[in-house]
């Protein structure tokens, strides 16, 4: 067991028998998650954010789209379709922030799902599912599965996953 605090000299490593004899192990303490890390370092730029959704939709007709289509249901008191939401001036797929087409918008939220200084390199099928809890675009999967295969630092970090070559 493994005590981590913001001051490096008060961490502290334990073994199970301790944990019984050490009074500061009896007491309740938060655990925190890897997951729970990055995504308070993606909260932490949300307001920010939004207002990058907003100029990265112009270009983005489909976006322009969606958001005009979930407006004027709403003004005309219509039923919005299955799954969609308007929320806070933006619309909404699934409870998730949809997000135009733009890599640069892409990237900054993956930075903050997968690149976090603290918590490492999550992989694919984690950083699948802590982007999706937030956002929707297009294509999320397979952009999201591109972007974690081209890490630099993974490459050069991970061992390879599969049987040797052979050979030629």
């Amino acid at each position: 067991m493994c005590q981590v605090y913001a001051e490096s000299r008060e961490n502290r490593l334990f073994s199970e028998n301790n944990i019984g004899r050490n009074p500061g192990l009896l007491q309740e303490e938060v655990m925190v998650s890897s997951a729970m890390i990055s995504k308070a370092l993606l909260q932490e730029y949300k307001l920010d954010l939004l207002e990058e959704v907003r100029e990265a939709s112009n270009p983005d007709l489909e976006w322009l789209s969606s958001e005009a289509t979930l407006k004027d249901l709403i003004t005309c008191d219509k039923e919005l379709p299955t799954s969609w939401q308007y929320r806070e001036g933006f619309p909404c797929f699934k409870n998730q922030l949809y997000i135009p087409v733009d890599d640069a918008l892409k990237t900054k939220i993956a930075k903050g799902c997968y690149d976090s200084k603290i918590t490492g390199h999550f992989g694919m099928e984690k950083t699948i599912e802590i982007i999706t809890r937030d956002f929707y675009w297009k294509g999320l999967t397979e952009w999201i599965k591109d972007y974690v295969r081209s890490c630099d630092e993974c490459q050069h970090n991970k061992s390879p996953r599969h049987a040797r070559w052979g050979l030629l």
